[in-house]
């Protein structure tokens, strides 16, 4: 599937998730919309997923950037297979914040902490899914809190 999303009415880059199970789709969707912050990375975000083998819990999904048909870059980060709901919004969040950057821009902070040059930081606060300053500890907004909508 392939389709781009706007969220907060702000462009998002072309995201394929073909193959993600339905319960990772919309936090993965979420995650990077929040990501992008108006910034939309410059190509298309292709998203995949590798189960858990065997009797570990260990999953991986792995994100690249692509241009012309070209992978310009990429990278996987490991979750657990059994996180669901919030929990699952701030592990995707806090893994995948850490090596998501724009390639022509890769000191931004994303998502930027409002009167800040940080990004904000991942936290689940009594039991929701929030971006937080890591300098005050305030609570900023919902992790994907207006989620992905179709164009």
């Amino acid at each position: 599937m392939r389709r781009r999303y706007r969220q907060r009415g702000r462009a998002t880059a072309s995201i394929r998730t073909d193959g993600l199970p339905m319960w990772l789709r919309d936090p993965v969707l979420r995650v990077l919309n929040d990501l992008q912050d108006g910034a939309p990375a410059a190509g298309t975000l292709e998203v995949r997923f590798e189960p858990a083998e065997g009797t570990g819990r260990l999953a991986m999904v792995f994100v690249s950037l692509s241009s012309g048909g070209q992978t310009v870059d990429g990278f996987g980060v490991g979750i657990d297979g059994s996180s669901r709901g919030e929990d699952l919004l701030v592990e995707l969040a806090d893994r995948i914040q850490t090596h998501f950057a724009d390639p022509a821009a890769p000191s931004t902070p994303r998502p930027r902490c409002p009167g800040h040059n940080h990004p904000m930081v991942a936290r689940l606060v009594a039991g929701e899914a929030w971006w937080t300053c890591p300098a005050t500890g305030q609570r900023v907004r919902r992790i994907g809190a207006d989620g992905p909508v179709p164009r």
